[in-house]
């Protein structure tokens, strides 16, 4: 047991383990922030807060000012952290939590921080979020670190994964989902039915969450996140979607992907640090936008350590030493 709950409580724990760098000095969203926190990856520095960043507009007015926290389970130092463990204990922690015989469900709630402040329909316009053009050879602005919370249409279990999503207008964004994704068996079968997919992102976040989604499990990945902290995340049903995304997440983007609607979307760089093409990917569509007071962007910077350690060394220690 830790006192983690949320992506607050983590900065707290982190700065106290001097691995967490505030920085101050205004940061580009455009290249600047992602080499700065690239180079802190690197360097083996710690976790960087960027509490003044700056952009130009991108045609939808300011982008807001909110802090971009990232790397935030970047090494075994910080998914001990996280973990509430030693460093020698992550792969036994992990593989406790990802055993389905652990499971603690998630807990309904009624209410959650983030219904703080709401926009929906015409008025949203996701160019003025604190998104970043992580690198030169991007295809644009892309959330990385949102984790997305969806719902088996056929069971109605929960489900978390990793997509990044290229902004590419006011309420629309390129979905890129992988053949071998639950929430792409998800959305075929509302495809042969003609129907859309209701989805949510969640930002900032408690890192038993963020690390939760990283895995490929049968159940509602929520439930590896009760098994870390050994109570159920509190949820809350959406405000246009009927799906139950966690309470404590600092920002939530909904909406729903569109049936057989495919573009063109990318480049980003990938887990092996080389940029992957453009793939022909779904569209998500943006229902609403709801945030906390004061809300903490997340961001993953593609190709780095935490690309690679949330997606493959975390969830896939514990297989290897099963195996």
């Amino acid at each position: 047991m830790t006192d983690i709950h949320d992506l607050r409580s983590y900065l707290a724990v982190l700065e106290s383990a001097g691995q967490l760098a505030r920085i101050g000095r205004p940061v580009s969203l455009d290249h600047e922030l992602a080499d700065v926190a690239a180079t802190l990856e690197r360097a083996g520095g710690p976790a960087p807060l960027f509490e003044h960043v700056v952009a130009a507009d991108r045609g939808g007015g300011p982008v807001a000012a909110w802090p971009v926290f990232s790397s935030s389970v970047a090494n075994q130092m910080r998914a001990a952290l996280a973990l509430g463990c030693a460093k020698g204990q992550v792969v036994e922690v992990m593989g406790r939590a990802l055993d389905p015989a652990n499971a603690v469900p998630p807990v309904r709630v009624a209410d959650a921080g983030w219904q703080a402040n709401v926009i929906t329909g015409d008025a949203v316009d996701i160019r003025t979020l604190p998104i970043p053009i992580h690198a030169a050879g991007d295809g644009g602005a892309f959330i990385t670190g949102g984790v997305t919370v969806s719902k088996d249409p056929v069971s109605g279990r929960g489900n978390l994964s990793y997509n990044r999503m290229q902004v590419r207008g006011p309420r629309e964004f390129g979905f890129n989902l992988n053949e071998w994704r639950h929430t792409m068996q998800f959305l075929k079968h509302q495809e042969a039915l003609g129907q859309p997919l209701p989805v949510a992102i969640a930002i900032g976040l408690d890192p038993a969450i963020s690390i939760a989604a990283g895995a490929r499990y049968d159940g509602d990945e929520l439930c590896i996140a009760g098994a870390i902290r050994g109570e159920g995340v509190k949820v809350c049903r959406g405000v246009t979607v009927d799906i139950d995304i966690p309470a404590e997440a600092e920002i939530v983007i909904e909406g729903y992907l569109a049936p057989g609607e495919r573009r063109g979307e990318g480049a980003l760089a990938e887990f092996h640090g080389y940029f992957g093409e453009i793939w022909e990917s779904p569209v998500f569509h943006v229902t609403a936008v709801c945030w906390r007071d004061e809300p903490i962007f997340q961001t993953i910077i593609p190709g780095w350590n935490e690309h690679v350690y949330v997606g493959n060394v975390l969830p896939r220690e514990p297989l290897l030493l099963k195996f």
